[in-house]
């Protein structure tokens, strides 16, 4: 190693000198390889004494006291290279004995007895038969035959012995003495293949001149860099140590940057597992979802009340309809809900974009909306009564130039023979005569994606009073190929508004519901394999169309589909399955199967089992018409049971009345949670609908009142009239 230092000293304080000036390496690293790296450097070393005559006790050296606060190590030494603070990165990878003049200092390795001197940079003193104080120093230029590199290298467990033979010449002047640690930093530079250099330039040329053989270059490629090795002739050579290095530190950095991303996300694991102790004992089954994986719904509240429609029932309050449209009060509102459920309920959550009717958002509103769900970590599903233009979902989807604003986007459409309002069928006779309105639905999504790329989700919402119960199976069953990824029914409830409460809605059931829908799949649907919540208020099953046959992803009925449902659990729990960006996803998932191999076996085996339950015959001749689709009952409670129960639960009393203490616990387990930025607090779908909606669509109608103008000329006929 040959390096050389050409610079100046100055006093930095009591007990500290601090050097400035160029210091330049030649470091030969292997038998054919010399690196060189140039840089402006600036050090900080401790003040040492040596008068030349000596002083008992101490070998002729008398040493200048030290500040405790701020007192530099002997064996350290701080440098600030290209403006980069080093201080706490020195000492690494270099190491060895350094004597310095201060005048003119000269630093040598343990193998070298002879140092040279460079040229020194403008803005340094050029004396050195005084200590002067340094002028300003000024950017240095860059040597020729040298460009500007990023490197760095590791710490010091490998280089040169600290404390080697060097050593000074005692010839009384001030000195500096300690160990030299120097780590490559950023903003230095690297030789590259000098501008006059040709092939056959003399391998041992001067440093200035042509590079000499065995010295790495690095030049660009493309984006990246190649690393080069000069030969004997001057030309350049693929290869090296330092390429195999950069490919070492590339590859380690790659594998911490994958463990970190393979990790369960703390935020979520913590927030399961508040989910989990919430729940009450008897939402606590094997087959229980929330807080083993995820942590339930989520939907917004007084964002948008207002509809179009008149359903009867409808589960607004009667003030819902006389509140303004407002672009910006929704995105305020969604963004202030969003940051609540974030904070309370972790990092990844599905959530619902529902009020009255989204369409009647300005799309540019809609989109933002969606927007901010998504950086929230939600996954936002936007509420519709399906009677909606294409050109608004393009606009939704699609920025002002055309290219996509998202790659996905979920939409759920309330089809049902109980709406009013809709264009070409007001008043729908039955449910058949819907259906080419489901399929017009789902067709706009088809061309979206075939035309823009944009993948969709489609849930089918219903609404199910004994009106329309016994025709619940004949909408799975025409209906079930047109697209839909969900079929999810509602039977109606007494809560909203109580002028549109038209039958007696309690004459069903959900098992009557749950009987529907088994006589429309052809089969038994098995509801608590998977739980979500409290089985009274939700049931669902995961499963997949192969042509016109639905087929349960688990069997309920087979303890080797349970056992892989509790595998499944255990340690895919904390895992987001949507939201999580598909390299992050891989990782984590990869990093399951390599500490816990026997899952990749239960998957293969589950896997085995439910391609005999569909048959390979039928997978084969069907392959181009396989659809997951899952089927799901939501049932609200009504609101003159909700209210008193939520009473007791917000004083922290249990009811003694078993009804009312199965709505708190109900309540208690509820999967579908709505935000109150205002207090901190989340309300079950139930109480926000049946209790607290009524006085704050009321105070909605205050804040956004829907101004009505009435012309000039009907003016004038009111006023002659």
């Amino acid at each position: 190693m040959v390096v050389e230092f050409d610079g100046a000293g100055r006093r930095g304080g009591p007990g500290v000198r601090v050097v400035e000036g160029v210091l330049s390496l030649d470091l030969a690293l292997d038998a054919g390889a010399v690196y060189r790296v140039v840089g402006v450097v600036r050090l900080a070393v401790a003040d040492h004494v040596d008068d030349g005559a000596g002083t008992a006790g101490q070998g002729g050296q008398a040493r200048r006291s030290l500040p405790e606060r701020g007192r530099p190590d002997p064996g350290r030494l701080g440098a600030e290279v290209g403006g980069v603070d080093l201080t706490d990165a020195v000492g690494g990878v270099l190491g060895g004995e350094f004597s310095a003049d201060l005048h003119r200092p000269t630093f040598r390795s343990p193998d070298s007895t002879t140092a040279g001197s460079g040229s020194r940079p403008r803005g340094y003193p050029t004396s050195t038969t005084e200590p002067t104080e340094p002028t300003e120093p000024r950017q240095s230029p860059e040597p020729t035959g040298l460009r500007s590199m990023t490197a760095r290298c590791g710490r010091g467990e490998r280089g040169f012995p600290a404390g080697g033979a060097g050593g000074a010449e005692r010839h009384g002047r001030r000195r500096a003495r300690g160990s030299l640690g120097l780590r490559v930093p950023r903003r230095m530079w690297w030789t590259r293949a000098h501008p006059q250099a040709t092939p056959g330039s003399t391998p041992g040329a001067s440093r200035s001149g042509s590079l000499r053989a065995g010295w790495v270059v690095r030049e660009p490629a493309g984006s990246g860099v190649r690393y080069r090795r000069v030969r004997a002739d001057g030309a350049a050579d693929r290869g090296g140590w330092v390429m195999w290095i950069e490919q070492v530190r590339r590859v380690g950095s790659w594998a911490r940057r994958w463990e970190r991303a393979s990790r369960p996300d703390p935020e979520l694991v913590a927030a399961l597992a508040r989910r989990w102790a919430d729940l009450p004992e008897s939402a606590r089954t094997p087959g229980q979802s929330l807080g083993r994986h995820n942590v339930g719904c989520e939907g917004t509240r007084g964002v948008f009340p207002k509809c179009d429609f008149a359903c009867t029932p409808c589960y607004h309050s009667r003030d819902a309809n006389q509140v303004r449209v407002d672009g910006g009060h929704t995105v305020r509102e969604v963004s202030s809900q969003m940051q609540l459920l974030r904070r309370l309920r972790g990092p990844r959550a599905h959530a619902q974009l529902i009020g009255g009717e989204v369409s009647l958002l300005p799309a540019e509103d809609h989109a933002e909306a969606l927007a901010v769900m998504r950086a929230a970590g939600r996954e936002p599903m936007s509420f519709t009564h399906g009677d909606v233009d294409e050109e608004y979902l393009r606009a939704v989807v699609l920025g002002p130039d055309g290219h996509r604003r998202f790659d996905r986007v979920s939409f759920a459409a309330h089809f049902d023979k109980l709406m009013y309002g809709r264009r070409g069928i007001e008043r729908p006779p039955d449910e058949a005569s819907l259906a080419p309105y489901r399929r017009a639905f789902t067709e706009k999504f088809t061309r979206l994606r075939r035309e823009h790329g944009v993948r969709s989700f489609l849930a089918h919402n219903m609404t199910v009073t004994p009106a329309n119960l016994d025709e619940v199976a004949d909408v799975i069953r025409t209906s079930c190929g047109d697209g839909w990824g969900m079929f999810s029914f509602q039977p109606a409830a007494f809560l909203g508004d109580e002028r549109r409460w038209k039958e007696a809605f309690r004459e069903i059931t959900p098992d009557s519901v749950w009987a529907e829908i088994e006589r429309g799949v052809g089969r038994k649907v098995d509801h608590h394999v998977l739980e979500h919540g409290d089985v009274r208020c939700n049931r669902t099953a995961f499963g997949v169309y192969v042509g016109d046959r639905w087929h349960p992803l688990l069997d309920g009925d087979d303890p080797d589909d349970l056992a892989a449902r509790d595998t499944f659990f255990s340690r895919f729990g904390p895992i987001a399955f949507t939201g999580t960006p598909g390299k992050v996803l891989a990782a984590q998932l990869g990093r399951i199967v390599a500490c816990h191999p026997g899952t990749l076996l239960v998957a293969v085996r589950w896997a085995g089992r439910l391609v005999r339950r569909v048959g390979v015959r039928d997978l084969v001749r069907h392959r181009a018409h396989v659809r997951p689709v899952s089927f799901v009952l939501h049932q609200f409670m009504d609101a003159a049971d909700v209210a008193p129960a939520w009473e007791l639960m917000q004083r922290g009393e249990t009811a003694t009345d078993p009804h009312l203490r199965s709505v708190q616990e109900r309540l208690g387990a509820c999967h579908y949670a709505m935000a109150h930025p205002e207090d901190g607090t989340l309300v079950p779908a139930c109480v926000q609908h049946g209790v607290l909606d009524p006085a704050e669509n009321a105070a909605l109608r205050t804040l956004l009142p829907i101004v009505r103008i009435t012309s000039r000329a009907a003016a004038s006929a009111g006023t002659a009239a």
